[in-house]
């Protein structure tokens, strides 16, 4: 089941309280973006389950600001949406190898995420827009994530690192919109 992040049950609630002085019509209209927001942040998941653990999905909703690479991995910058984009989730199913909030970057989330035990690594660094307002984690070294997991939020947007391994095919390019649990960003 998807799960709202704090800034969007508000952008809700106001829209709703707001349509209601407009009239049944601006309500009804509001009610089908609601149900059309759902269905659009659903993912298929009638591929095999095997298949389905080679995938990198997003794990936000924005716009690919840069696509870097190096010789070992590839480097990405997702600028988040404001309010649909705000909560961060699990790429796919992982460990966590290691999570260290306001170590070393204050106001800034790194994780870095394994699968299977092996050294296939993918490393995630959060910086929120609003900068008194660090992201923050309840995740341990050792925890396994599912996807769709909820890994942190990002109040009204901010910007996602993401690194991965050039194991990994890259899917996506600069500038490129892409949905949060839906898109695919790199496989195998």
């Amino acid at each position: 089941m998807k799960t709202l992040s704090y800034s969007e049950k508000f952008c809700w609630i106001v829209l709703s309280l707001f349509s209601f002085g407009l009239g049944a019509k601006y309500f009804l209209f509001l009610i089908v973006l609601f149900v059309l927001r759902f269905k659009l942040t659903y993912r298929d998941i009638s591929l095999v389950k095997e298949r389905l653990s080679s995938f990198i999905y997003s794990p936000v909703s924005g716009v690919v600001s840069n696509v870097s690479c190096s010789d070992d991995f590839y480097d990405l910058n997702i600028t988040l949406f404001p309010v649909i984009g705000d909560m961060v989730l699990s790429p796919g199913k992982f460990f966590v190898c290691s999570s260290s909030a306001l170590n070393l970057h204050p106001g800034q989330l790194k994780l870095t995420l394994g699968k299977n035990n092996k050294l296939d690594l993918v490393s995630i660094g959060v910086t929120p827009f609003l900068k008194n307002k660090p992201p923050v984690t309840n995740l341990l070294e050792n925890d396994i994530i599912n996807e769709d997991s909820v890994i942190t939020q990002s109040l009204f947007g901010g910007t996602l690192n993401l690194k991965f391994s050039k194991e990994y095919n890259l899917r996506i390019k600069q500038g490129d919109i892409i949905w949060c649990s839906r898109s695919i960003i790199a496989g195998r």
